[in-house]
């Protein structure tokens, strides 16, 4: 492949505790295009036009994806439609809610059209957490200390996934 055809990803998120940036940069070092980074906290914008491909992925807090990554998704709807596309999403969620959870974060249209969706796991980690988050965790998911969930052979099946249909 020739440089000046170099395929372009993008990779939106936002993270409240750093588990979706790491994520999302586990993916990115995965991805066979030049992959560039969009953190919807900072005040940096990126052309949407410029990238071949979008990936979104956002963690969820109490069953909801954060709104940011609500906001970015409806203000850019129609640009992502026509994006090969990838959504993800983070946090630790029990198998059988997994589903419902990311059908119910992204917008129906960017489902039907994403090549990928996944679950990237997550982790708490508890010296980074609010008062308030860690008495939720410890009550809730009946954990009290740091825990990791991220699940890298699924980040590297999503990004496979990506890769091959790009190269096809």
């Amino acid at each position: 492949m020739k440089e000046d055809v170099m395929m372009k990803t993008l990779i939106v998120y936002a993270t409240k505790y750093g588990s979706t940036k790491k994520c999302a940069h586990l993916l990115g070092d995965k991805i066979h295009d030049h992959v560039d980074y969009l953190d919807l906290e900072s005040s940096v914008n990126k052309d949407l036009v410029h990238f071949d491909t979008i990936i979104i992925g956002g963690p969820l807090y109490m069953g909801q994806i954060r709104k940011d990554i609500t906001s970015f998704c409806e203000e850019h709807l129609e640009m992502l439609k026509s994006k090969h596309l990838g959504l993800f999403i983070c946090g630790i969620q029990e198998e059988e809610v997994i589903k419902d959870e990311l059908q119910s974060s992204f917008p129906p249209e960017l489902i039907a059209k994403a090549s990928v969706t996944a679950h990237f796991g997550g982790q708490f980690q508890f010296e980074d957490m609010s008062f308030f988050d860690k008495a939720i965790t410890r009550k809730v998911a009946k954990i009290s200390s740091d825990y990791s969930d991220i699940r890298e052979e699924t980040i590297k099946e999503f990004a496979h996934m990506l890769n091959t249909k790009v190269e096809d």
